[in-house]
């Protein structure tokens, strides 16, 4: 259990993030709120697109995703595949696809 010092500059850091974050939520809220048509809609969509983006950019090349079925479960009424592709060469990821 770590104690706090008693300059309580840990509670300061936590409450000075709480304080932007709360900043944050408000002007976006604002920004929604004064969306009056499809268009500002549209525009507003385009730029939160762009900008959550640019903070993941670049992105990775596309690549084959060579998915294969490794099994079947038959149930009542549907079937479960399960599968496996290649998120990237060489990462394996699992997956179910339930299909009616």
């Amino acid at each position: 259990m770590t104690s706090t010092p008693a300059s309580g500059r840990p509670r300061m850091v936590l409450e000075a993030y709480a304080r932007r974050l709360r900043e944050v939520a408000a002007a976006r809220s604002a920004r929604i709120a004064a969306l009056h048509t499809r268009a500002q809609a549209a525009r507003y969509r385009d730029l939160v697109r762009r900008e959550v983006r640019a903070c993941f950019a670049p992105f990775p090349p596309r690549t084959p995703l060579r998915p294969r079925i490794t099994g079947v479960l038959a149930r009542d009424g549907y079937r479960i595949e399960k599968l496996v592709f290649e998120s990237r060469p060489g990462y394996l990821v699992s997956a179910n696809c339930y299909i009616p």
